[in-house]
């Protein structure tokens, strides 16, 4: 689990790596590694579950979110998103932006480097935001085994020893030192969305011609 922890960690350094830089070709990167180590987080919780919820089965009462369970465990983001609701603490706002931090991921890997002057500052709230729920997770053990090798850029975040690399709380620090590296700005990524949707508006009223 440690090795699975570092990989978390692995993912979001180099996507602070990427934000950092400040410019959009990187900011899509740091977009789409932020996205995919949430997604990962959001997966394993479905994974620890499903492992526990099993020995429920010959109980009386079931466990009440199965339904959810299995489709976040065999389904989508949102489906994922929509057990971390019910069973991780995971906030409704924090869900909600989510999702939709997660579709314009995919409207910027599949379209392109869309809305140019926004993708900036939502790379840094999607950092900022990942961090604060994947700092919350806890993982169900700490395995290593003495084959294992930790990857060299996680090994920063974690604070064991020779033999045993890891703490309990590892993860939660690493992302705090993440989310205040950041760059993540609320009064910054409000203004860059307003004029945002004011160049939207303008363009809209440029390309519209009454009818004579």
């Amino acid at each position: 689990m440690i090795l699975f922890l570092a990989g978390i960690l692995d993912q979001l350094d180099l996507a602070l790596e990427h934000v950092a830089k400040g410019d959009v070709h990187n900011a899509r990167f740091g977009l789409m590694l932020t996205d995919n180590a949430l997604e990962l987080v959001m997966h394993q919780i479905a994974k620890d579950k499903r492992s526990e919820a099993a020995s429920w089965r010959y109980r009386e009462k079931p466990y009440e979110h199965e339904v959810k369970l299995k489709r976040a465990f065999l389904g989508s983001f949102d489906n994922k998103i929509d057990f971390a609701k019910v069973d991780a603490g995971m906030s409704a706002d924090q869900g909600r932006t989510f999702k939709i931090l997660h579709r314009y991921r995919n409207e910027v890997h599949h379209a392109g480097l869309a809305h140019e002057t926004i993708l900036m500052p939502l790379s840094r709230f999607y950092l900022a935001s990942a961090c604060d729920f994947i700092g919350t997770y806890r993982a169900r053990g700490l395995g290593w085994a003495s084959n294992n090798v930790m990857p060299e850029r996680a090994a920063k975040y974690f604070t064991g020893g020779k033999g045993f690399p890891a703490k309990e709380d590892d993860l939660k620090t690493g992302c705090a030192t993440m989310r205040g590296a950041s760059g993540h700005d609320d009064d910054a990524l409000i203004e860059a969305l307003a004029d945002d949707y004011e160049r939207i508006v303008e363009g809209t009223d440029n390309d519209w011609c009454p009818m004579s």
